[in-house]
């Protein structure tokens, strides 16, 4: 599990500025958070380097490489130690998850069964008659066709959406439990005395009667309604705003945007680090890593005529160490043209020898792009898409599109793709 501490530039903050490393590094390290320029397609965030004591090691970009620099240095195992700071990690992602859970009352198993049977011998089961006067929140009713039942859903003021009422039980009483519920006592014993089955029941009835959607605001006389097809823009406005936001392919349905953009948050932007020149960070190290990799591939259970090809050029972009690499052709097409897999440089065996990477460059036929995506096949999450219909991948001309952080993809006409070969390799 591998440590990304970069964030969003902080308001009021000089960068670049020294930084916590952590838990788990070894002594004798500093972290330094900088910010991109104006002039970065990244302005608006910040990167984290990390610098040895006593200037021997610079702008180190991981954890993995901290702990073998320190290993080279001190003989050390490498292994040993990278395991215990990925423990470490792990514990503190685990402590993290279980506080955030407490945070924001969304209890699982037998702690959600124990809040709500604390909840319910002091205040009782809620009801939606209950929950509907409570004030400034929302409550919904919409009509689904495929069963003809209605799905009612309790927006809060915070637009958090309750769709079981067990679930704010639970909630609820989590809050009492940390101290910070003195609020929910008052708010139930209100909306009891005005709790009207009646009124709650005209939601439901006007939602079949309109075949739609309709919610209403705290109690209030008024009700917003949609109909028909309009149902869905009050199913998830807010997750598919923020979808809209990341996405800028109409092209890609929803369901996709949101496979991807989930993907992606998850997804490692450094991977197997790669070092030297299999980092490609110059024109000298691409023609080299080539070179060397023809050589290492030349003798494993390669094919003689495998081809390869390089991609670099990317400056700052969140996935760039994971898209720059030499890549090999695999043996069969996939979609009726070639796929290329990332190739990796193992330095640490002895003898030093060639890896893969999860990394593919194929033909998406439904989008008409050449994809360079996580998995060989089509649907699969990617981190970067070029519109050209050209068959062969290092003769395409229009500029690639990679995604950042959130998912969001740009046009970065800097990315090449070259043949083992060409001329343009020494450019």
């Amino acid at each position: 599990m591998e440590h990304r501490s970069g964030s969003f530039r902080v308001p009021g903050v000089e960068y670049p500025r020294i930084i916590p490393v952590p838990i788990g590094f070894p002594e004798g390290w500093t972290g330094r958070e900088q910010a991109y320029s104006e002039a970065s397609s990244s302005y608006g965030k910040t990167y984290i380097r990390y610098n040895s004591v006593g200037g021997k090691h610079k702008n180190v970009l991981s954890a993995k490489a901290v702990i073998e620099r320190h290993c080279q240095d001190t003989g050390e195992d490498f292994f040993v130690l990278y395991s215990q700071y990925e423990t470490l990690q792990q514990e503190k992602k685990t402590a993290e998850i279980e506080q955030k859970k407490r945070d924001t009352g969304r209890l699982q198993g037998a702690e959600r069964e124990e809040a709500i049977e604390n909840f319910r011998l002091q205040f009782g089961s809620l009801t939606g008659p209950l929950v509907f006067q409570f004030p400034g929140w929302k409550t919904r009713w919409s009509y689904l066709p495929d069963c003809g039942q209605i799905f009612v859903t309790y927006v809060d003021t915070d637009n958090n959406e309750w769709k079981l009422l067990k679930n704010l039980e639970a909630f609820f009483w989590s809050r009492i439990d940390l101290g910070i519920g003195d609020y929910v006592a008052p708010m139930i014993e209100a909306a009891r005395l005005k709790a009207d089955p009646a009124k709650f029941a005209e939601g439901s009835r006007t939602a079949r009667e309109t075949l739609g959607t309709v919610e209403i605001e705290g109690g209030k006389e008024e009700a917003e309604m949609k109909t028909g097809a309009d149902r869905t823009e009050f199913e998830k406005p807010r997750k598919r705003q923020r979808i809209d936001e990341t996405f800028d392919n109409a092209e890609v349905d929803y369901d996709e945007m949101v496979k991807q953009r989930g993907a992606l948050l998850k997804m490692d932007a450094v991977g197997p680090e790669q070092t030297g020149w299999a980092a490609l960070a110059t024109s000298e190290d691409v023609a080299r890593a080539v070179v060397e990799f023809r050589r290492l591939i030349d003798g494993c259970l390669f094919p003689a005529n495998t081809a390869l090809i390089a991609t670099h050029g990317l400056s700052q972009r969140h996935f760039q160490a994971r898209i720059h690499g030499v890549y090999f052709q695999l043996s069969e097409f996939v979609e009726g043209r070639p796929c290329y897999q990332k190739l990796l440089h193992l330095p640490m065996c002895t003898p030093a020898c060639v890896g893969c990477d999860g990394i593919y460059i194929m033909w998406n036929p439904s989008k008409s792009q050449w994809r360079i995506t996580t998995l060989p096949e089509v649907g699969a999450p990617y981190l970067a898409r070029c519109q050209d219909t050209a068959e062969d991948l290092t003769k395409v001309k229009s500029p690639w599109e990679i995604a950042g952080a959130t998912g969001h993809f740009s046009e970065d006409s800097a990315l090449k793709i070259v043949l083992e070969g060409s001329d343009k390799l020494a450019s």
